[in-house]
């Protein structure tokens, strides 16, 4: 599946999404809930979803939104919350077992 991510510096890109390597629905912030994490080893990335409730006024924080992680902590966050993420990060080398 292909979908339309925002990096952490706040622009928009095109990526192929593998199976998710989490699912389920998890609250990560006041309005949101986190649904879904893929780890693409071959890609090296790390794709968070997430559904937000909030309109801010034009409606585009309503509905899916995807977000590439790159940063070493947020991945370590992710990799401390789910230990089959953990897996895959490792795998792929975006974190290592030092760092959890």
């Amino acid at each position: 599946m292909k979908i339309t991510a925002t990096t952490e510096q706040g622009n928009t890109i095109r990526l192929a999404l593998p199976a998710p390597t989490w699912e389920g629905s998890d609250n990560c912030g006041t309005g949101r809930t986190r649904e879904a994490i893929y780890v693409s080893p071959k890609a090296r990335r790390c794709v968070v979803k997430t559904y937000s409730i909030w309109d801010n006024g034009n409606g585009q924080c309503v509905g899916d939104r995807y977000a590439l992680i790159e940063d070493t902590d947020t991945l370590n966050v992710l990799a401390g919350e789910y230990p089959e993420v953990a897996a895959a990060l490792e795998q792929c080398g975006l974190v290592t077992a030092e760092e959890l």
